[in-house]
């Protein structure tokens, strides 16, 4: 029982650098055991509705309401300057935004591991290797104390309404611009 324990141990560490990153050995295994669609941030500390004023990295202040009601569906990219798969999915990520923009979807990116000098200079850095043209925002401690706490791992992707409301199941780990559209058109289904 223990060598089949250990084998399944294993065999989730050795994936998990494939989909997402988190920040102890406690949450890669929860991470790695979880159903790989419908992974999803804390539900008891879920808050309601997300609400905001973010500053992009040329210092632009955003809020989450002017965001949100311009689209039926905005995905968030919470993704970090050290994380392999966030960086990875990039390019995707890009091209699911120009590609649902006639479907009155948005994507935009909060960087977690930021505010901090170095890696907003490698985010920075990322977005214009990678072509990326959606906004990315750097969080404030409110969001880091609120939003961010609950994020068990990089990328999480959460998905809102035009009032802010969290809207299906986050996405924790990394997935394919196919599988982000499958999810987008099965979760605009449900809204008005």
């Amino acid at each position: 029982m223990r060598k089949r324990l250990l084998i399944l141990l294993c065999g989730c560490v050795l994936l998990l650098p494939l989909s997402g990153c988190t920040g102890s050995a406690e949450k890669q295994t929860r991470a790695a055991s979880t159903d790989s669609v419908a992974a999803q941030t804390k539900t008891e500390t879920k808050p309601a509705a997300i609400s905001f004023k973010l500053k992009d990295l040329a210092n632009t202040e955003y809020s989450s309401e002017t965001l949100f009601s311009k689209n039926k569906l905005t995905m968030i990219n919470i993704w970090a300057t050290f994380c392999g798969p966030c960086k990875r999915e990039l390019p995707d990520l890009e091209k699911v935004f120009e590609e649902t923009k006639d479907l009155d979807v948005n994507v935009i990116g909060i960087i977690g591991d930021t505010p901090d000098p170095e890696n907003e200079e490698a985010a920075v850095k990322l977005i214009e290797a990678n072509g990326v043209k959606y906004l990315n925002l750097v969080p404030n401690s409110g969001l880091k104390e609120t939003l961010l706490s609950n994020i068990e791992g990089y990328p999480t992707i959460i998905f809102v309404d035009r009032n802010g409301n969290i809207v299906g199941e986050a996405v924790l780990g990394s997935r394919s611009k196919e599988e982000y559209k499958a999810i987008i058109t099965e979760l605009l289904k449900n809204l008005q």
